[in-house]
């Protein structure tokens, strides 16, 4: 037993205070039994429906130019490891359906500090050209042909702390 154990309980009674059942499943531990525990839980807060809410043929609500920004982030994330600048955006500078021989994507892969932009690029360009060449492989998987895609890191300084900003990047709706 960890000596940090009782942390668990602590947090577990505020959650229970507040009225809302408390699961505790571990990935490790429990699995496929665990994550069907969970799943059947959140099932019992879904409202009833008469029928499905979108259509069953609708992968997505997201248009592709969101769709990219956001496989570009993930691209990001997954290629920084442990030196992740935690306040980094993507925002989708151009997109151009109809260039020829193929779509063209601008983006700006935005982090808040100077020294950041080092490490979202890497060594000799290493990392930003990894994480293009991911995304760009992922986002021709959902376009379903080639593109061009073109990053760019740029320093936009307190970008998090301006509402106007969040909002044009979709973090904020209505001004919540």
């Amino acid at each position: 037993m960890s000596d940090k154990d009782h942390r668990i309980l602590i947090v577990k009674s505020m959650v229970e205070a507040l009225g809302v059942k408390c699961l505790q499943v571990s990935c490790l531990k429990d699995g496929e039994e665990g994550r069907t525990q969970v799943l059947q839980e959140l099932e019992t807060l879904l409202p009833e429906s008469a029928a499905p809410l979108y259509d069953r043929e609708l992968f997505t609500t997201e248009n592709v130019r969101d769709l990219v920004a956001e496989i570009i982030r993930e691209k990001c994330f997954e290629n920084l490891e442990h030196e992740i600048p935690f306040q980094l955006a993507v925002q989708i500078r151009k997109f151009d359906e109809s260039a020829k021989p193929c779509p063209h994507i601008y983006a700006d892969v935005m982090v808040s500090k100077d020294s950041h932009k080092p490490i979202v690029i890497g060594q000799k360009d290493q990392i930003i050209k990894k994480i293009s060449q991911e995304s760009r492989t992922e986002v021709e998987k959902i376009m379903d042909q080639k593109v061009f895609l073109e990053l760019n890191v740029v320093v936009k300084e307190n970008w998090f702390d301006q509402a106007q900003f969040m909002k044009e990047l979709g973090y904020i709706v209505d001004g919540k």
